[in-house]
């Protein structure tokens, strides 16, 4: 799926990759010896030093660039996997030293206590142990070369691989063994919502404008109900999707004529029928043509909505009152910059010229962030104490969430942030120049 300009979790999970590992091929139910991994130093050409405080990079490595988004921690206990030269690998987190690799691996989808599942390059869904790389089972899901849509998802018992060129299919997770195969189900860039009150739903585009959405029987991959519409998803809970319903017009009219309508339109969809409840329209506006979501979330009974123009690169925060009869007005986040991210444990951040601010929605409070960069944040992420901005000229900057002192920074070239964990004291970035390992500055440390 297409993501957002900006992202904010709050993530507590790990990932580790290195550079320069050496690779060894396995055949199935085969292992192979650690090899003695290269770890990139700090003076590595293609990472520049900050001039102050400068991060400790501990490694880095050219990776094969999938699940740069995936939530899932690809780590457990004291190892890390990922995809390098076409292989998945293993490698301990605090020493980088690989411990197995597995041909046409691709980025794992699955990590489990005992378990490492990942779809290879040649349409295989694999599930190998996690501590020595031993092949467990391996069943064909898709036709090579597979689509970089493919994905799995583990539910209880049960795997659920997502093709856009095949459908959805369900496996037994201690077996491989095929339980149904929907083949029909067009999966064209889609998103895996989850089991539900019964249902398992997932959703995907009808012309990458209208989407449609999908509850399915789990137990036979039968459709129970479809329904399409202009929804992006907002929520799940007590049995219902929460969908923002976008407008009809997305480009400014050719003669300027302003188009009233509200700000935001929610509809409900009830899981067990597929039913849309009636609409319900939030903040009512002289103009929204050219109007461009961002961002929507619910905390404490307020909607929080990000939205722009299609001709302003300005990001405004609202928060309105869910219950629209209640009276109380809209308050307008506008004042502090340009929206980065959030709410996230109390705090949304913004970006006035290079001043980056995190506001306390409580009571506007403030904290001015202390940082040395001078160009737009385009990735921020909380995680403890910690505040981890990834800059558009390629900088990431660690600063303390509580008082925004600076912490440290590096160059890492990047364009492009994907997730970021903190495990054994070290902070793992993926970006599209690879993994960067660097240790975790000494006031976030327990």
């Amino acid at each position: 799926m297409t993501r957002s300009r900006t992202l904010l979790t709050t993530l507590l999970a790990a990932s580790l990759v290195i550079a320069g590992t050496t690779v060894y091929s396995l055949q199935d139910n085969q292992t192979a010896a650690a090899p003695q991994a290269t770890i990139t130093p700090t003076s590595s050409p293609s990472v520049q030093q900050s001039p102050a405080k400068p991060l400790k990079l501990k490694w880095q490595a050219k990776t094969d660039g999938t699940g740069l988004y995936d939530a899932v921690t690809p780590a457990t206990g004291e190892l890390v996997y990922y995809s390098e030269h076409g292989n998945l690998q293993a490698a301990e987190i605090t020493s980088g030293h690989v411990k197995w690799t597995y041909p046409k691996g691709t980025h794992p989808e699955i990590v489990t206590a005992n378990s490492v599942i990942c779809i290879t390059s040649d349409g295989n869904l694999v599930k190998l142990d996690a501590w020595s790389g031993k092949l467990i089972w391996k069943v064909k899901v898709a036709q090579a070369p597979i689509e970089i849509g493919a994905h799995a998802y583990l539910e209880k018992n049960t795997i659920y691989v997502i093709n856009e060129s095949g459908g959805i299919s369900a496996h037994n997770a201690v077996t491989g063994t095929e339980i149904w195969h929907n083949k029909s189900l067009p999966m064209y860039v889609s998103d895996y919502i989850g089991l539900k009150n019964g249902k398992l739903l997932v959703s995907s585009t009808v012309d990458n404008i209208r989407n449609q959405f999908f509850g399915l029987d789990p137990a036979t991959g039968k459709v129970s109900w479809r329904i399409e519409g202009r929804y992006s998803l907002v929520s799940a809970a007590n049995g219902k999707l929460m969908l923002r319903q976008q407008p009809e017009f997305v480009t400014p009219a050719t003669d300027n004529t302003p188009v009233p309508g509200p700000l935001l339109t929610l509809v409900t969809l009830n899981i067990a029928t597929g039913t849309i409840s009636k609409p319900t329209d939030y903040e009512p506006l002289q103009d929204i043509n050219g109007l461009n979501h961002v961002y929507t979330s619910f905390q404490g009974g307020y909607i929080y909505s990000t939205d722009s123009h299609v001709e302003d690169s300005v990001y405004e925060l609202k928060r309105i009152k869910l219950a629209p009869s209640s009276g109380v007005p809209s308050k307008s986040y506008e004042t502090f910059g340009s929206w980065v991210a959030g709410p996230v444990q109390g705090k949304a951040f913004f970006q006035k010229g290079t001043q980056l601010t995190a506001v306390n929605i409580a009571d506007d409070s403030t904290v001015s962030v202390t940082t040395p960069n001078h160009s737009q944040v385009i990735k921020l992420t909380v995680i403890g104490q910690g505040l981890f901005a990834g800059y558009e000229d390629g900088s990431f900057v660690i600063t303390h969430a509580a008082n925004g002192s600076f912490l440290g920074a590096l160059n890492t070239g990047a364009s492009e942030y994907g997730e970021i964990w903190v495990e054994q004291e070290t902070v793992l970035l993926q970006t599209d120049q690879g993994l960067f390992a660097f240790e975790l500055p000494a006031d976030l440390r327990s």
